[in-house]
């Protein structure tokens, strides 16, 4: 589980280190909400899809989760508050999004369903509100932009993919390094952007939902059978 735990802040650094290669405000603030937001719920189930250690990805889940009750509105605060943030603000948004939501899915899975359905509805959910609100920004493309979310996804992904294998891990938990180390919760990321700094800097969470679409791709294609 401590490689879980590396494997998180080696993402979140990487994306701070390349957000400071933009000259656009608030495209960098953008990439700095996304490093300060815990992994992807989504992490969970495509651990589970791809045959990786689904006990592994839950406990580092939990862990990061837990900690970023803390460490997302301590990241952006510092790196931020030049812009005139609150960090009281910020606290209640890492409350509101994260606590709470993690307290009413307790109750919503006493509700006999198919977690299939609502897995795939936040899927569309996400992309294609992020998607959405960005299309036009999307449509005129930006090099740089989609460098880092790229380099942010599938170079890290990758590398500590064959890192793992390399240091004799089992495949299973490759892929879970794998996921926790190149999947950010986007939606909380477009969600806190859009609400701190405006539409512009929700262009870095559509950009990298594009890359980690592809990139959960490339590891479905690459999976045994």
């Amino acid at each position: 589980m401590n490689a879980g735990k590396w494997a998180v802040g080696l993402l979140s650094g990487l994306i701070l280190l390349l957000s400071y290669t933009l000259q656009d405000e608030a495209l960098r603030q953008g990439f700095i909400v996304m490093a300060a937001v815990p992994p992807a719920v989504a992490v969970l189930p495509m651990t589970r899809l791809l045959r990786g250690d689904a006990l592994l990805s839950l406990g580092s889940e939990l862990i990061s989760y837990l900690a970023s009750l803390l460490l997302m509105p301590a990241i952006i605060f510092a790196l931020t508050r030049q812009t005139g943030v609150s960090g009281s603000y910020l606290v209640q948004i890492s409350l509101a999004l994260i606590l709470l939501p993690a307290l009413a899915s307790r109750a919503v899975a006493r509700i006999p369903i198919n977690p299939v359905l609502p897995i795939n509805l936040g899927f569309f959910l996400v992309t294609y509100t992020v998607i959405g609100l960005n299309h036009v920004a999307l449509w005129q493309g930006s090099a740089a932009m989609a460098a880092i979310a790229l380099a942010r996804t599938f170079a890290i992904g990758l590398a500590i993919y064959i890192a793992a294998i390399l240091a004799s891990q089992s495949r299973s938990k490759a892929i879970s390094y794998t996921l926790l180390g190149s999947y950010k919760n986007l939606g909380l990321a477009a969600a806190v952007s859009l609400m701190l700094f405006g539409p512009a800097a929700g262009l870095p969470a559509a950009f990298a939902v594009l890359a980690e679409t592809a990139f959960f791709i490339l590891l479905a294609i690459i999976k045994p059978r």
